[in-house]
């Protein structure tokens, strides 16, 4: 008899996931899923309903606005599993779910734990333009990302990177260490590495309103933070004439050419217009220019930003 595993995920982290438990040859099944209510999902940035792979392989399903409940818990009883992995899970889950299966709880994280601890773990990296990051999987305890590491890897974020991208890096990468140790975890056997506490970091939370910035900000500061909230995340923007205005794609690598030149020297100009783009002088100097490719009006469709 196959041994059960349940899913617990929201993101895309976890339709790859999904994908390998049939690819994967073993003695595990996965009997269920466990996402949040579609009604909040609308609502959050990556948010995947798993709809298609639920109908294709015919998987139960759990809706769940909070892990830790009476309802979450009596059907995850029902399936009874082995072991239940979760990706792209923001709730911590309490002592009941942690103990109810037979093995345990193993949770995946978007960094080298212990460093980089915490939420919006991606936006931040590119925002402060972290090069050499990593993803842990780990056992899962009563406090967030504080479990001993089970498999850790390292991967580069590189400056053409940006937050969609990254995250594709992550779901292949996290896909490929649940591939490789599944037969492992789901009967028990586990190489457990525990965190060093004297090099634990941490990311705040971020609200959509922390995408704002202005002009005085250096280009590459702009730029690292459009990448980093560019779609599905809610978008990096600034105020024009006490209108919001978004940007979804940037370039700082510019050709100096003659056009740029004269631009930066006249001390009077804030935008040129070459198609198809829009090009701003930024830094507390306006010394330097940054190239907005994708603009958008607050409530407007997006458009170039010469359109601007």
């Amino acid at each position: 008899m196959n041994k059960k595993f349940v899913l617990v995920s929201s993101t895309s982290a976890g339709r790859y996931i999904i994908e390998n438990s049939f690819l994967k040859k073993g003695n595990f099944e996965l009997a269920g899923i466990i996402n949040i209510n579609l009604k909040d999902g609308i609502f959050r940035s990556n948010f995947d309903s798993f709809y298609d792979l639920i109908k294709k392989h015919k998987i139960k399903i759990h809706h769940s606005s909070n892990i830790n409940s009476k309802k979450t818990i009596s059907w995850l009883k029902k399936i009874n599993p082995n072991l239940i992995i979760q990706t792209g899970w923001s709730q911590k889950f309490g002592y009941e779910v942690l103990k109810l299966p037979k093995f345990g709880c193993i949770g995946m994280h978007p960094s080298p734990l212990p460093k980089g601890r915490g939420g919006a773990t991606m936006n931040w990296v590119i925002i402060k333009g972290i090069r050499k990051w990593g993803l842990t999987f780990f056992k899962m305890n009563e406090k967030y990302d504080a479990g001993s590491i089970l498999f850790q890897k390292k991967f580069f974020v590189n400056n053409f990177d940006d937050i969609n991208t990254v995250n594709h890096k992550i779901n292949t990468i996290s896909s490929n260490i649940f591939s490789l140790n599944i037969n492992n975890w789901i009967n028990g056997k586990f190489k457990l590495k525990k965190q060093q506490l004297k090099n634990i970091t941490y990311f705040p939370s971020r609200k959509p309103s922390d995408g704002e910035f202005n002009f005085d900000f250096d280009k590459k500061k702009i730029h690292n933070m459009i990448k980093a909230l560019t779609h599905p995340y809610p978008g990096a923007f600034f105020y024009f004439n006490k209108k919001k205005i978004f940007v979804w794609k940037s370039n700082i690598e510019i050709r100096n050419n003659k056009k740029i030149k004269n631009f930066l020297k006249n001390k009077k100009k804030q935008f040129l217009k070459i198609k198809p783009s829009l090009f701003v002088k930024v830094g507390k100097r306006k010394d330097e220019v940054i190239e907005f490719l994708r603009i958008q009006k607050n409530g407007q469709p997006e458009i170039w930003g010469h359109e601007f």
